[in-house]
C-alpha cells in the first residue's frame, strides 16, 4: 500500500468512526451492492440528532418519515452499530411491528458488526455468545 492510500484509508476511517452519516452510507453500500444509495438531507438530519443522542445530549426521540427513506436500517442496524462501536457496554433496544422486519434489521446490524471493516474500525467491539436473529450482545 502506498503511503497516499495508507493516509487516506486512515483518514476514511477516522470519519466513518465519528460521522455517522458517512458510516450509514458506507454500511448501507457494503450490504447491498446493487441498490443505489441516494444521500439526501433527511439522512443528514436524521444522523446529525441520532449523534445528539448517542451524545446524551438527546433522551427521547421520535423519527417519522415515510416509508423506503432508510429510517429503520439507519436507526437500527447502522446506529446501532455504530454507537455499539463506540461504546461496546451501551444498551440498545430495537423495537418493530413485524417480526420480519425485526429480523432483517437484526440481520442485518449482524452483517455490520461481522464484517473486516467494522472490526477495523471498531477493534473493541465484537458479537457475544448470545447472538440470534433477533437478539445480539457484544463481549
Amino acid at each position: 500500500m502506498d503511503v497516499t492510500a495508507f493516509h487516506t484509508s486512515r483518514f476514511l476511517n477516522e470519519v466513518l468512526r465519528n460521522h455517522l452519516a458517512s458510516f450509514v452510507e458506507i454500511t448501507f453500500r457494503d450490504l447491498n451492492p446493487t441498490k443505489p444509495f441516494h444521500p439526501n438531507w433527511h439522512l443528514d438530519a436524521m444522523c446529525h440528532t441520532l449523534e445528539q443522542v448517542e451524545k446524551g445530549k438527546i433522551k427521547r426521540l421520535i423519527i417519522t418519515l415515510p416509508p423506503r427513506t432508510l429510517k429503520s436500517f439507519t436507526v437500527s442496524a447502522a446506529f446501532a452499530a455504530w454507537a455499539l462501536g463506540r461504546d461496546p457496554t451501551k444498551k440498545i433496544i430495537s423495537v418493530s411491528y413485524s417480526r420480519d422486519l425485526a429480523v432483517s434489521l437484526g440481520t442485518g446490524l449482524r452483517n455490520i458488526m461481522q464484517s473486516e471493516r467494522y472490526r477495523c474500525l471498531f477493534p473493541n467491539t465484537r458479537l457475544g455468545g448470545r447472538n440470534t436473529e433477533t437478539e445480539q450482545t457484544t463481549t
